[in-house]
C-alpha cells in the first residue's frame, strides 16, 4: 500500500509539471465547435421544424459540432455574433426571401472571414419575395466565386430522359439510396477552385458540353443540389440520405482529424439507460389479476433485473388512493431506481398556442376541478414527489416532459429555477420501417435560452402505434438499437418505456426481451440523469488544438470520451495529462478522460508501454495505476466490467474490493478483467501479489 501511495504522488507530481509546461509554453488555438443554421420562418420554418435540425443535425452532433440557429426573417447576424462559428449551412425549399441582395453579401463576407459555407437544396437567394423581382445571375454569382464556382441558369430541366450521367462517387452521393433512374434535376453548377473535390457530374444529352456539377465541396464549403440530398417518398413523406451526410460534412466543414466529444460511451463501452414515463401506474394488467400496471412493473422488471433505471410518476394520477402512492413509494424505495416527475396532469401539449391543440380533445388528463398551470406541472408536481414519495436520501433529479414534448421557455425556466434537468422528445427510430439516419433525432433542441435533451431514443407507444397494437412491437427497438450502433455508434441504448407496457403479456415479454438481450451485451449501466449530464458536458466543452497531435480538453464535465475517427493511434500516455486510458474501435480511437477540469491529449504512433483503462462499464474516479498496483473508486448498479491494460504478463495479484478480497491474474498480454455485481459505491485495490 506504501508503494501505491508512493506511486500515486509521483504520477500526480509528473502530471501537475506536464500541465504547467503545455499551459505556459503553448498558445493553443481554440477550435470553433459551432456551426450557424439559417432558416427562414417566412416559409414556414422554426428553430426545430426545418430540414437541418430533423436531419443533417444528428450527424453534425456525431462529429463534434454544435449547431445553432438563425431565423433570416429577422435579418442577419452582425460580425461579433459571427465570430464563435466554424461555418454556417443553409437548406431553403424554394428560390425566394426577403432581401436576398443583402444576404448575399453578407453570405460573402463570411466567407471571405475564412468560415465554411454549406448549400443543401435551393440557394433560394434568386428573388426577393417582397418585390418579386429576381436578381440578376450575376449578382447571385458574386457569393458563389467566393466559394469557388458559379451558376449558369440557362438550359435547366426536370426532364429525365433529357439528364444523363457523367460520373457519380457512389460512397459520396448514393449513401442510403442509389441515383439509378432517380436523376430528376438537371441545373448547371460550374466549380472552378482547383481543390474542388466533385461527387456527383451530369449533363444534358441534348446540348453539348452541358456538365455540371451537382454535389462538390471547396476548400471553403460545400453544395449538394436539390434531389440529391436525400430521396423523399412521394406516399409517406419518409426520406434516405443520398449524399453521405458523415463524409460530406466532414470534408465541406473542415472537421477530419478533429478530437469530437462522445455522448454514447463511456470508458469505451456504449452507454445504457433506462427511463419511465408514469404514465398507467394506476391502470389495471391483465397480467395477474387484481394487480395494477405499477406493481408488474416493480414485481417483474425493476426487482428482477436491478439496474439503474430512472422512474416517474403522474401525480394527478398516483394522489388520487392511497394504495398508488404507496406503489410509487415502494418503487423510489428501490435503490437501483432515481426519482422523477411527469408532471401533475400529463399536458398533451405544453404552449397555450400550440398550432395542432385540436387534435387533442384536452388539454391534459381529466382531473376535477384542474385548470392547467405551469408551475403546479413543475414545481408543484416536484414538490409533491419528494415530499410524500421518496424516501429521505432521494430527490427528484429530472422532468420527463409529456405528451408533444414540446415545452414552452417559460417550463424550461421553471426547471432551471428547480435546479432539475429535463429529457424526452426525439422520437429515434431506425429500423425496417425508418431505414435511414433521417430519421434519427440530435442530442437536443434550443427552447429560447434553454435546452432541452432528446431522449435517446423513441419508447414503446410509437412502436405499438400509440398502443393501438401490436402490443409485442417494442421489440424491434431492437433494430434501432443495432443500426444506432453499426457501422458508426451514433446513439447510446435507452430502454425507454410507459408503466402501461406492463398491461398485457405481449408488451411485459417485449419488454422482458428488450432488456434481457441489451443487458447482455456490453455496455456501461447508468441513470438517465447521467446521461443528460454527459450532454451538458458535450455543449459546455471547449476544445483547443496545441500542436499537430495534441489537444487540450477543458469544460466537458460528464463528457469524458473524447473520440478520433479513422485513427489508428495512441494516447502518449507520458505525455498526456487526465487521460486514464483508451479504446480502439470501429476504426476509431476512443479516449477516456478523467472526471477533471480539463485534460491534455498528446497522441502518437507508439502503442503505450504503461498501464491504462483499456474498459470500464462504470465511471471511474481517482484512477492511479502502475505495473504493480491499480486503485480506484466507482459507483452504480448492474454488472461492472473493468479491463486494465499492460499489468505485468500473467501475474498473480490481490483484489481488493470494500471488505472481499480474491486472487486473481493477468493474462499473456498484461491484461486484467474484472467483472463485479455493482450494488452502490465500491472502492478496488489491485497490488502484485507477494512472492513467497
Amino acid at each position: 500500500m506504501l508503494k501505491l501511495v508512493h506511486d500515486m504522488k509521483l504520477k500526480l507530481l509528473l502530471s501537475f509539471f506536464i500541465l504547467i509546461w503545455v499551459t505556459s509554453g503553448l498558445n493553443g488555438e481554440i477550435l470553433s465547435r459551432r456551426i450557424l443554421a439559417i432558416y427562414d420562418s417566412q416559409r414556414g420554418q422554426t428553430a426545430k421544424k426545418n430540414h437541418i435540425h430533423a436531419n443533417a443535425e444528428v450527424i453534425l452532433n456525431y462529429l463534434g459540432s454544435i449547431v445553432e440557429y438563425w431565423d433570416i426573417a429577422k435579418g442577419l447576424p452582425g460580425e461579433k455574433r459571427m465570430k464563435k462559428y466554424r461555418g454556417v449551412i443553409t437548406w431553403f425549399y424554394n428560390n425566394s426571401m426577403n432581401r436576398p441582395q443583402a444576404y448575399l453579401q453578407w453570405a460573402t463576407k463570411q466567407v471571405d472571414a475564412g468560415r465554411k459555407f454549406v448549400i443543401l437544396g435551393n440557394l433560394s437567394a434568386f428573388r426577393d419575395t417582397a418585390t418579386g423581382e429576381f436578381l440578376k445571375i450575376s449578382a447571385v454569382n458574386q457569393f458563389c466565386k467566393a466559394l469557388g464556382f458559379i451558376i449558369d441558369d440557362t438550359n435547366w430541366t426536370v426532364n429525365m430522359a433529357r439528364i444523363e450521367l457523367v460520373y457519380k462517387d457512389p460512397e459520396m452521393v448514393e449513401f442510403e439510396r442509389s441515383l439509378d433512374y432517380e436523376l430528376t434535376n438537371y441545373e448547371i453548377y460550374k466549380p472552378f477552385h482547383p481543390k474542388t473535390k466533385a461527387y456527383l457530374k451530369l449533363k444534358r444529352n441534348d446540348i453539348p458540353d452541358s456538365e455540371s456539377v451537382l454535389v462538390f465541396t471547396t476548400p471553403h464549403g460545400g453544395f449538394a443540389a436539390n434531389g440529391y440530398v436525400f430521396y423523399e417518398n412521394p406516399t409517406n413523406y419518409e426520406k434516405q440520405w443520398r449524399v453521405n451526410p458523415f463524409k460530406f460534412f466532414e470534408e465541406a466543414f473542415g472537421l477530419k482529424g478533429q478530437p469530437r466529444p462522445d455522448v454514447t460511451t463511456l470508458n469505451g463501452l456504449r452507454v445504457w439507460s433506462s427511463h419511465i414515463d408514469g404514465d398507467a401506474l394506476i391502470s389495471r394488467s391483465e397480467v395477474k389479476p387484481n394487480t395494477y400496471c405499477g406493481e408488474i412493473i416493480r414485481d417483474e422488471i425493476l426487482n428482477r433485473y436491478k439496474w439503474p433505471v430512472s422512474v416517474s410518476v403522474v401525480v394527478g394520477e398516483v394522489e388520487t388512493d392511497p394504495k398508488f402512492e404507496n406503489i410509487a413509494r415502494s418503487i423510489y424505495q428501490l435503490d437501483w431506481v432515481e426519482a422523477a416527475s411527469h408532471s401533475y396532469s400529463h399536458p398533451f401539449y405544453w404552449a397555450d398556442d400550440y398550432e395542432d391543440k385540436n387534435e387533442y380533445s384536452s388539454r391534459h388528463l381529466p382531473i376535477e376541478g384542474y385548470k392547467f398551470n405551469l408551475k403546479d406541472e413543475i414545481v408543484g408536481s416536484v414538490d409533491y414527489i419528494n415530499k410524500k414519495l421518496l424516501p429521505a436520501d432521494k430527490k427528484v433529479k429530472q422532468f420527463f416532459w409529456t405528451g408533444n414534448c414540446e415545452p414552452t421557455e417559460e417550463a424550461m425556466r421553471l426547471c432551471r429555477k428547480i435546479k432539475i434537468s429535463n429529457i424526452n422528445g426525439g422520437d429515434t427510430v431506425f429500423d425496417k420501417a425508418y431505414p435511414s439516419y433521417t430519421s434519427v433525432a440530435p442530442l437536443s433542441v434550443s427552447v429560447g435560452g434553454y435546452r432541452q435533451v432528446y431522449a435517446p431514443n423513441a419508447n414503446e407507444n410509437i412502436y405499438t402505434n400509440e398502443w393501438e397494437g401490436p402490443f409485442y412491437g417494442f421489440k424491434s427497438v431492437l433494430q434501432t438499437f443495432m443500426n444506432t450502433e453499426s457501422p458508426v455508434r451514433i446513439k447510446p441504448i435507452d430502454v425507454y418505456y410507459h408503466f402501461y407496457i406492463g398491461e398485457k403479456w405481449a408488451s411485459l415479454n417485449s419488454l422482458n426481451e428488450v432488456l434481457s438481450k441489451t443487458m447482455a451485451m456490453d455496455v456501461a449501466p447508468m441513470f438517465i440523469s447521467d446521461y443528460i449530464k454527459m450532454v451538458q458536458g458535450f455543449f459546455s466543452a471547449r476544445v483547443e488544438r496545441i500542436s499537430v497531435n495534441s489537444w487540450r480538453i477543458r469544460k466537458y464535465g460528464d463528457c469524458t470520451t473524447i473520440r478520433f475517427d479513422d485513427s489508428e493511434e495512441f494516447p502518449d500516455l507520458n505525455k498526456s495529462v487526465n487521460v486514464i486510458g483508451f479504446h480502439h474501435y470501429q476504426n476509431s480511437l476512443y479516449i477516456h478522460l478523467a472526471n477533471k477540469e480539463e485534460a491534455v491529449i498528446v497522441l502518437t504512433d507508439s502503442a503505450p508501454e504503461s498501464t491504462f483503462l483499456a474498459q470500464s462499464s462504470h465511471r471511474l474516479f481517482d484512477w492511479q495505476a502502475s505495473k504493480e498496483s491499480v486503485f480506484f473508486r466507482t459507483e452504480g448498479f448492474g454488472q461492472g466490467q473493468f479491463v486494465i491494460a499492460n499489468l505485468l504478463e500473467s501475474a498473480a495479484y490481490q483484489m481488493t474490493v470494500g471488505n472481499l478480497s480474491k486472487a486473481v491474474r493477468s493474462d499473456a498480454d498484461g491484461t486484467l478483467t474484472l467483472v463485479h455485481s455493482m450494488n452502490g459505491f465500491v472502492q478496488v485495490t489491485i497490488n502484485l501479489a507477494k512472492q513467497l
